[in-house]
């Protein structure tokens, strides 16, 4: 698990630069995986954008995912301060951008 900064969303998506599975990793039964949630000023997970709702699966290779939660994407909390909250498993992430 890692978190990023607390950072203003933009009004532009979230993108990811993701790996998954990782170089070096197997993906044997499906295990590689990447979840996502935003967090709030008051370390709270936020409605709409729990890790649950944001699941990846590979194989993926990209440096332009779109991060999607069932609500959709970030542009509901546009101008809101937040951290975004990353677990996963045999992923490698190398950038978070707008």
């Amino acid at each position: 698990m890692f978190e990023t900064r607390t950072f203003t969303v933009p009004a532009t998506p979230l993108k990811l630069n993701l790996q998954l599975p990782g170089y070096g990793f197997t993906n044997n039964h499906n295990e590689a995986y990447l979840m996502a949630e935003m967090i709030d000023t008051q370390d709270r997970v936020i409605s709409g954008y729990e890790k649950d709702s944001c699941m990846i699966q590979g194989p993926i290779d990209s440096t332009q995912l779109e991060l999607r939660w069932q609500k959709g994407t970030s542009e509901h909390l546009v101008g809101s301060k937040v951290r975004l909250r990353f677990y996963f498993r045999g992923a490698r992430v190398f950038a978070v951008t707008a």
